[in-house]
């Protein structure tokens, strides 16, 4: 039996809003919880390879110093890599996927609340 100011005299102590008689989190608050910090990593991770992730390399060759020559204008000192453009896809729908998985929770712990 517990009382409306948090007081459980089954046990006898006061228990938290988000506590059941056990004294551990209940599932959906756990749910919320995880759902959160989901969505913030998963946001994180695809923002990083969104922004951030660097997807060219150097590309020394001598036809750029012969390039350079004929038109200065044509600086051609790095080129996009595929391999590293296909990691950063990787991540952005990684982090993605992460977001959408976080948001399921994120519902499930606001409906069996």
């Amino acid at each position: 039996m517990r009382c409306d100011c948090g007081w459980n005299f089954e046990t006898g102590r006061k228990e938290g809003p988000h506590q059941n008689s056990r004294g551990n989190i209940a599932a959906a608050d756990m749910a919320r919880l995880i759902g959160t910090v989901l969505i913030i990593l998963g946001l994180g991770v695809a923002g990083f390879f969104a922004f951030l992730f660097d997807t060219s390399v150097n590309a020394p060759s001598p036809s750029v110093e012969v390039t350079r020559k004929i038109d200065p204008a044509l600086q051609i000192d790095r080129i996009q890599n595929l391999g590293l453009l296909q990691n950063r896809q990787s991540g952005i729908s990684g982090g993605l996927e992460l977001s959408i998985l976080g948001g399921i929770l994120l519902l499930y712990g606001k409906k069996t609340n």
